[in-house]
């Protein structure tokens, strides 16, 4: 089971605004973009003959911060695309 809090304000988005819910993406993204750039860093000061338990953590983690980020852009694009008029819904003449 996943275990991400964000993630019932999104299985609910529909009942919360998208303005709230834009500002708890975006401030969840932050943390996630930190997290990455700190991981990053870590491996990019590991010597290039670094091996074992300590560099797989690294590459996990990196791997997993930059799946999360691409999950926010796409929350991001679908948050969006919710608040968009449907085409053609303003009638024509």
């Amino acid at each position: 089971m996943i275990r991400f809090p964000l993630l019932v304000s999104v299985l609910f988005a529909e009942h919360v605004q998208p303005d709230r819910l834009r500002r708890w993406l975006r401030e969840h993204e932050l943390v996630h973009l930190r997290r990455l750039d700190d991981y990053e860093r870590q491996a990019a000061a590991l010597p290039p003959s670094a091996r074992g338990g300590k560099v797989q953590t690294l590459r996990f983690g990196i791997e997993y911060e930059r799946a999360v980020l691409r999950w926010f852009a796409s929350a991001f694009d679908d948050l969006t695309e919710r608040e968009a008029p449907a085409e053609g819904a303003q009638g024509g003449t």
